[in-house]
């Protein structure tokens, strides 16, 4: 920080931190030097604007802040944030953590790994932020490795809490699991479990490639399996075992129902559905969003779908997630869940999810209206009776249990 002081002699001492000296002379040039713009940059500006306010110099002050403004954006964060802090300019200081919170998707590993852990803790706190869960576990993952040393466990753990990064990248998870046992020697405890049970899950649903590590035992770094635990490789082996059958189901269901309509000669209704398959692959239409799932499957208990005239789409139903505020349920390949279409009142729908969305692209088989048409309800169950085909159903319609 800058201060002034009065020396015996009268005479002025200033003194001035770092990125200030270097911007001195641009201040003096543009005192003296006339018709001069200031020159302004990234690195300068936020020193100039300091200096211009500290020496009442009005017109350097308002075209520092001019700059600012316009080339405050995700490369430069870094910058800001740290000058910022140096010349105590909070509104800068604040102005640069919600840019970075609204657009840290766009920034790239290296400029998030060059702010402090305070900092970013600072981000991903702000009510502005917005980062899809898998992309930040490994925005995150990266950052821990730039910064492992000046990391505690109270940041560790609110970096990956479950209410910031639900669901983790597979590819990360280990490393997530090995940080914590190695840098924090952590024991079981309510934050850990949390972590733990996240990164089990996560890492299960690549379970091809953790099958082929088991077997052939030749794969060894931060991201190895052969490295855990015997606890910890039975847990994640568990898991995968489950991710496995389900996918085995999933294709079985595939098979079936295709050869459903082979039989009654149906190809238009198997090239559409067939194309909802294959844009589904295999039914991984939905992410499990564990923690609703933790806090609300004993509110909203499995759904059985039975009678229906497509007999791949009977079976149970189970909660995996949230949509227009109530559960979603998954059954393999097929989801049931609810639905605001456009200019139409809330309906329920058995579909098909192609590409992670909800939209006019669903393969959707059968339909009921919804018992409450306001956004959230969300105690409300799926409709018991009043289904009927939809696009590609066959009769008779489904009834729930």
């Amino acid at each position: 920080n800058m201060g002034m002081k009065e020396g015996e002699t009268s005479k002025s001492i200033i003194e001035l931190d770092a990125s200030a000296i270097i911007a001195f002379p641009d201040m003096l040039d543009f005192i003296y030097v006339t018709d001069e713009p200031a020159k302004l940059t990234t690195n300068n500006a936020v020193a100039l604007r300091h200096l211009a306010n500290y020496f009442g110099i009005r017109e350097l002050f308002q075209s520092a802040t001019d700059f600012i403004r316009n080339d405050l954006s995700p490369p430069n964060i870094p910058t800001y944030l740290s000058e910022a802090n140096i010349y105590l300019d909070e509104k800068l200081f604040d102005a640069t953590i919600r840019v970075c919170a609204e657009k840290i998707e766009r920034m790239d590993s290296a400029k998030i790994s060059a702010l402090s852990p305070e900092f970013l803790e600072k981000v991903v706190s702000s009510p502005y932020f917005k980062c899809e869960s898998a992309l930040l576990s490994s925005k995150v993952a990266a950052f821990f490795r730039s910064h492992l040393e000046d990391v505690d466990a109270a940041i560790f753990h609110s970096l990956t809490s479950a209410e910031l990064m639900p669901i983790i990248n597979p590819e990360e998870a280990i490393f997530f699991l090995k940080t914590a046992r190695d840098r924090f020697g952590e024991e079981r405890n309510k934050d850990y479990d949390s972590l733990y049970d996240r990164c089990i899950a996560a890492r299960s649903t690549k379970w091809e490639g953790l099958v082929n590590e088991r077997l052939t035992k030749d794969h060894h770094d931060e991201n190895s399996y052969s490295d855990l635990p015997s606890n910890i490789k039975e847990d994640i082996f568990e898991s995968a075992l489950i991710f496995a059958h389900e996918d085995y189901n999933n294709l079985r269901r595939k098979i079936s129902t295709i050869l459903q309509y082979v039989q009654i000669g149906d190809l238009g209704k198997l090239r559409i559905l067939d194309d909802g398959f294959s844009k589904n692959a295999f039914g991984k239409n939905w992410t499990v969003d564990y923690d609703y799932v933790r806090y609300k499957r004993n509110e909203f208990p499995d759904v059985i779908v039975g009678g229906a005239g497509m007999e791949a789409i009977n079976g149970r139903y189970t909660l995996t997630g949230t949509h227009d505020g109530v559960g979603v349920y998954m059954n393999g390949i097929f989801s049931l869940f609810r639905l605001k279409p456009k200019d139409q009142p809330r309906s329920w729908h058995i579909s098909i999810l192609p590409l992670h969305e909800y939209d006019d692209d669903d393969v959707n088989f059968y339909q009921a209206p919804a018992t409450n048409n306001t956004l959230g309800s969300g105690s409300e169950r799926p409709p018991r009776d009043g289904w009927e085909c939809a696009e590609v159903g066959e009769l008779p319609a489904p009834s729930l249990h």
